[in-house]
């Protein structure tokens, strides 16, 4: 009986185990993942700005860049709920938004 025992909690042991790093494994993967942000481009008449560069910065440090497609937006990836500012310019029009990302789009008008 005490090696059945034995051999019970070690395979209790082992399952738990096994358990834990699954889900240390699905954590990571979770908080890994960011979703995509459309950051859609229009000059002072309200149309899409094709070609715009934007640039991305967290405090002062410019974190990515990159140019406005031909329908006004360009897609990047950043996390939900932190600080960023975003200018845009082409040209002599510019604009920029700043604040807290809550969604997955954001429009910056320029002047």
């Amino acid at each position: 009986m005490p090696a059945c025992n034995i051999n019970r909690n070690i395979s209790v042991i082992v399952l738990v185990f096994l358990l834990l790093i699954s889900s240390v494994n699905l954590f990571i993967h979770t908080t890994a993942a960011q979703p995509d942000l459309y950051i859609y481009v229009y000059d002072s008449y309200g149309n899409s700005v094709s070609r715009a560069i934007v640039s991305v910065y967290s405090g002062n440090d410019e974190i990515d860049s990159g140019r406005t497609n031909s329908d006004g937006y360009w897609i990047t990836q950043l996390d939900q709920g932190r600080r960023y500012r975003i200018d845009a310019y082409k040209g002599s029009q510019s604009g920029s938004w700043s604040g807290t990302l809550n969604s997955g789009e954001i429009s910056i008008y320029m002047d």
